[in-house]
């Protein structure tokens, strides 16, 4: 089972030793900028490596000229454009093909998908790679498997989809030095249907000269384990590495999730296995954009990325040759997988999927019944072990022998995810009995803005909150949480549930949905802004409750952007806005610790649209309302309090744009009554709310410009 805590720690030292390696390199990357500008790849490359790649080059030529004429080259690969950063689909038949023993590592619930969290690639008949960081151990693929086709197809509908459970008793192999993890997989699948030798395997070429610095690094990932994406441009690699070099650098866009993913040169040829994003580091610490140090808990998407990492394929088939195992076995089969690796462009075959022959084994070990044994990349750091056929047993010899000088540990970027309730049909969503003695229905909204999704779902419920989304907007238009602050519903950090991580809600399309690649990703000064907040809606009757409620707030579904300034310094916990509702829950005296908590973006006409670098304009809500419902006093005088406030973030964007920084304490706080947040964002509240607002009646003149929370009007 996967330990989070353990891998968060793991990733955290990984990221910092990548970023000391890329910051040793600065004079070398210097020099290599200015030979790129003076006369491209081949000028900047050394000559030994040039002469190998141009005798590759040219015998590709000579394979492309004899060719029967029409048929396809598998080599002749068209030339993307520069704007084609990201693609949903295969570019060309080349890619497609190099993309197909490429799957999503998964974790499963009952036969069930529960998120996906990595990426790994089969590299022989049941036997898929991928990084040390993500399976440390043969423990840590239990209840996780490789699916298979999660993309679209050429006409963008989306491919049925395989799942194949891990078998690490069958075969496991892991490196912290290198960052990688080779697990076998089961013979049939777990979901769906079809052959795992349908989905081919890549190949391993040990040959240098695939690539020279300056060149393009395609990468085919499932980025924050959503669909398969292909990175085709703006990658290119830094630096040439030297001989002792384990790790190739490049610039590649990658998200969580990527770990695993092939890297290829412009001809689909694997040139490593990508395993994490390179942070800058200064004086031993990781820093964010803002030039102050990362630390553990932050989301990720702070860090300074300078570059992304993979290990080289050449150093992954030189270790794997020297590696001596105490099975003689498992030996055959490592000798059989290398064996399969070999130069491939004086063959007839191109270098993307070709079939690898099965693992012959003469020993009795646990094999399907086809006699093949699937071999899927996982990139890993650490010690390496062995284990196949049974469960493990110590060897007689080191299960690796491996000079420690030769190759040194190696920082790999794991992803830290939340753990999610895979199970959305028992989410009860908001609950208008919350508050003792007391019915608060949700809000309402006309009919013709409100989103209705598949089997005519309405609204979206969640542990301890609901949302209802805008049909043309994708956003919410309002939500609606029960806040609890008992400290005894209260028992893990932030730190305990993992790092932020947002996801798309699987009942409703992700066109419905605002995402990272679309906007937050590209989008560099606007945060991705919670309307439920974490801290409100972290609470439960048990740990498990309390863990999946944390997580149920990071769906995009409850996310909206919002300037850097604007989030951080005002909705955070000890921002003006996240310190409202601490301020009403302390002053108010209510009973029972609780709290009802409305909340969503004012959806003007008017708001400004931007694309900022994804091809997709996207409208911004410029003002935020929030209203805050509790119960004073006790028993028979107890009674409802609600209060009603707007953040409007407008005259500074408009005074200052969309793209740079200014200073949040230029932003304007009101508290205002509910009838104004109604008439500003069209969403409706039950009379009873109306007449417990403070502030009912009053008139413009009545609004309150909130500097800090003693000016709250409580009665």
């Amino acid at each position: 089972m996967r330990d989070r805590n353990a891998t968060a720690d793991r990733k955290r030292s990984v990221m910092l030793k990548a970023g000391e390696r890329f910051a040793g390199k600065g004079e070398e990357r210097a020099r290599t900028a200015a030979r790129l500008a003076a006369g491209g790849p081949l000028a900047a490359a050394s000559p030994a490596l040039r002469d190998k790649y141009l005798a590759r080059e040219s015998t590709k030529a000579m394979r492309a000229i004899i060719r029967t004429p029409g048929s396809p080259g598998p080599f002749l690969e068209r030339r993307i454009g520069p704007a084609l950063d990201w693609d949903l689909t295969a570019p060309t038949t080349e890619a497609r093909r190099a993309g197909r023993p490429v799957a999503r590592i998964v974790g499963l619930d009952n036969g069930r998908i529960v998120d996906g969290y990595a990426t790994g690639f089969v590299i022989a008949p049941g036997l898929l790679m991928t990084n040390w960081h993500v399976f440390d151990s043969p423990e840590d693929t239990d209840s996780s498997g490789a699916q298979f086709d999660f993309e679209l197809d050429e006409v963008g509908n989306s491919r049925a989809t395989a799942v194949f459970e891990f078998d690490p008793a069958r075969f496991f192999y892991s490196n912290e030095a290198l960052d990688i993890a080779i697990v076998a997989l089961a013979d049939r699948p777990h979901i769906g249907a079809g052959a795992l030798r349908d989905f081919g395997a890549v190949p391993l070429i040990p040959t240098l000269g695939k690539i020279l610095v300056g060149q393009a690094v395609n990468i085919i990932q499932h980025p924050d384990g959503r669909m398969k994406h292909y990175a085709l441009q703006k990658n290119t690699v830094y630096v040439e590495p030297t001989p002792d070099d384990l790790f190739l650098m490049y610039t590649t866009d990658t998200l969580e999730g990527s770990s695993g993913s092939p890297a290829f040169n412009k001809d689909w040829e694997l040139v490593a296995v990508h395993h994490g994003g390179v942070p800058r580091v200064e004086n031993n610490r990781i820093m964010t954009l803002r030039r102050t140090e990362w630390r553990k808990g932050m989301p990720e998407t702070d860090i300074d990325w300078v570059a992304n990492e993979g290990a080289r394929v050449s150093k992954i088939l030189a270790h794997l040759h020297d590696a001596s195992l105490g099975n003689a076995a498992h030996q055959a089969i490592l000798a059989q997988v290398l064996g399969a690796a070999h130069e491939v462009v004086n063959e007839s075959e191109g270098p993307a999927t070709v079939p690898v022959p099965s693992l012959a084994v003469t020993s009795p070990i646990d094999t399907p019944p086809s006699g093949e044994l699937a071999m899927n990349n996982i990139t890993v750091h650490g010690t390496a072990h062995f284990y196949m056929g049974g469960a493990p047993t110590a060897p007689a010899t080191p299960s690796v022998a491996v000079t420690r000088s030769a190759i040194a540990v190696a920082p790999a970027a794991l992803e830290k995810k939340l753990r999610f309730d895979p199970n959305y049909r028992e989410r009860k969503g908001y609950n208008e009995r919350f508050l003792t003695g007391f019915r608060v229905p949700a809000p309402d909204a006309p009919d013709d803005e409100i989103y209705v999704g598949p089997r005519n779902l309405k609204y979206l419920k969640y542990h301890h909150y609901t949302v209802a989304m805008h049909k043309d907007r994708r956003l919410a238009l309002w939500t609606a949480s029960n806040v609890d602050y008992d400290p005894e519903k209260r028992r893990g950090s932030r730190d305990e549930f993992g790092e932020d991580e947002w996801k798309a809600d699987p009942r409703i399309p992700i066109e419905q949905q605002i995402e990272d690649l679309e906007f937050y990703e590209p989008a560099k000064k606007f945060d991705r802004g919670h309307l439920v907040r974490r801290d409100d809606s972290a609470w439960g009757e048990t740990p498990e409750e309390e863990e999946f409620a944390n997580a149920d707030t990071f769906h995009w579904t409850n996310c909206s952007p919002q300037h850097e300034e604007f989030n951080r310094d005002m909705f955070q916990y000890h921002g003006l806005w996240g310190g409202l509702e601490n301020h009403i829950a302390k002053q108010a005296q209510y009973v029972d610790n609780k709290l009802i908590v409305f909340a969503g973006p004012v959806l003007a006409t008017n708001d400004p649209s931007h694309d900022f670098g994804s091809g997709i304009k996207v409208q911004m809500p410029m003002a935020f309302w929030k209203i805050v419902v509790v119960v004073e006093g006790e028993g028979d005088a107890s009674r409802l309090r609600a209060y009603g406030f707007i953040l409007d973030q407008s005259d500074m964007i408009e005074e200052h744009g969309l793209e740079r920084r200014f200073r949040a304490g230029k932003f304007v706080a009101h508290q205002v009554p509910l009838s104004e947040i109604t008439e500003r964002s069209r969403v409706e509240f039950v009379e009873a709310l109306h007449k417990a607002d403070p502030l009912a009646g009053t008139t413009d003149e009545g609004r309150r410009v909130l500097i800090n929370m003693d000016q709250l009007v409580l009665r």
